[in-house]
């Protein structure tokens, strides 16, 4: 799924006071296309950095998300600019 990032959390990082599990991460507010909405679908998608490798993300970049049958994220990608 292609989406271009419209907002971002700072970077998390730290151990749950619960459950005692550590965790980094943040959080992308996303925007892309789907056939059932008019206008522009959302989605806010937490990246864990324990999982994912903590990519350079802006504001404005477009990301390539990939998901498993049971909607887990198993990548994401940043696709460059296209060259003009």
């Amino acid at each position: 799924m292609l989406s271009a990032i419209a907002g971002m959390t700072a970077t998390r990082k730290g151990i749950g006071k619960k459950s005692g599990a550590p965790y980094h991460g943040r959080r992308l507010h996303l925007i892309y296309q789907r056939p059932d909405v008019e206008g522009e679908a959302v989605l806010e998608q937490y990246i864990d950095f324990q999982t994912f490798t903590e990519l350079p993300f802006k504001v404005g970049d477009t990301v390539s998300l990939d998901f498993d049958q049971a909607g887990n994220m198993i990548d994401i990608k940043i696709i460059p600019p296209a060259k003009s």
